[in-house]
């Protein structure tokens, strides 16, 4: 078993800190404008850089394990998503803070969580989950008669981004948000080529790159920002803007974020939100960012000494982090299986 890669862990902690910084509306308008142009795209070039089919014995192999870590646990993380959103709003009417029940609605719950359109009254909630899943599943074909030739997955890289900026434009949503699997695709590519050329990618960790990475993506951001009239980068939207703006913002972001998190070699903390980022997406936006404002409303209400822009927002994105760090070290250490972790069975002793 190789030891666990921590660069991979403080790169995928960064790009949830970025998600939930994104989300919390307090954040500064241009921070939220910038970490916009590439969070997504980053846990995407992270499955690429994870991605093998070397390990499977072929494809259903290789459906059953995705089936096991990524369907599994979309389906148990959903389901406790919508249960503790009505214990919170249960929560609230007893507090009298505010009235009635989060989709109540056990019918409308199911349906919602089995289609996941995004951009449809049944959506619920992980359609990065969803789009993860179904991009894994073409990705695999790629790779397994694709993968040992650099160009070719560098033209899948660039196709991609193309196809996704032109089906932006006539589709937007759909079950398990199979509209952005181009997108997810494309960044997948490149981390699958800096996994397969690391001896290139090592040279490139160096401060300078970093910033030169760090200068161009604000460059390109700002570009593709006025391409967007000034709104965000959104996937979730289908909001990309110019292909080539988006996809090199996306690409320069990311590989600014892997420097630094190459450079830091250690992050404790950082590595934990990287080792649970799946379950904090999970409960950060639907659930833990709204209980953090509750809470902070609670004691504004209390003494007025609370009411500051500053504070309210540092107040939010600990309360947020705290509470979805809570959460993942309770199933990791209750109910792993709704993340796909089962135990190991023990060989058998011959007698």
């Amino acid at each position: 078993m190789g030891q666990r890669d921590r660069t991979l862990d403080i790169f995928r902690g960064f790009g949830i800190l970025f998600v939930v910084l994104g989300h919390i509306y307090q954040t500064p308008m241009m921070i939220r404008l910038w970490v916009c142009t590439f969070h997504m795209p980053l846990f995407f070039m992270c499955s690429g850089m994870l991605f093998s089919t070397d390990r499977y014995n072929g494809f259903m192999n290789f459906l059953k394990k995705k089936l096991q870590t990524l369907v599994l646990p979309y389906f148990c993380l959903s389901l406790s998503l919508w249960g503790l959103m009505n214990l919170r709003a249960l929560a609230m009417v007893k507090l009298g803070i505010t009235g009635g029940y989060f989709l109540s609605d056990v019918r409308q719950m199911v349906l919602a969580i089995l289609l996941s359109d995004r951009m449809h009254d049944h959506y619920f909630s992980l359609w990065f989950v969803c789009a993860l899943f179904l991009s894994e599943l073409l990705f695999y074909p790629i790779i397994r008669y694709g993968g040992k030739n650099t160009y070719a997955i560098g033209a899948v890289a660039i196709g991609m981004n193309f196809v996704q900026c032109l089906l932006s434009h006539y589709i937007q949503g759909g079950i398990w948000s199979f509209d952005l699997v181009p997108t997810c695709i494309s960044f997948m590519a490149v981390g699958f080529l800096m996994q397969k050329h690391k001896g290139v990618v090592k040279h490139l960790i160096k401060p300078w790159v970093f910033v030169i990475c760090l200068g161009l993506n604000i460059i390109f951001a700002v570009l593709n920002t006025r391409v967007l009239d000034g709104g965000y980068t959104a996937l979730f939207y289908g909001q990309l803007g110019h292909p080539v703006w988006y996809f090199m913002a996306a690409l320069t972001g990311a590989m600014a974020v892997f420097i630094f998190s190459s450079l830091a070699e250690r992050l404790v903390v950082t590595e934990f939100f990287g080792r649970n980022s799946l379950v904090i997406y999970a409960f950060q936006n639907s659930l833990a960012i709204p209980a953090a404002n509750d809470l902070f409303g609670m004691a504004v209400a209390r003494n007025e000494i609370f009411k500051d822009n500053v504070l309210q927002w540092i107040f939010v994105v600990a309360v947020t982090l705290a509470i979805t760090s809570a959460l993942s070290w309770m199933i990791n250490h209750l109910t792993p299986w709704m993340l796909g972790r089962f135990p190991k069975k023990k060989p058998a002793v011959s007698k």
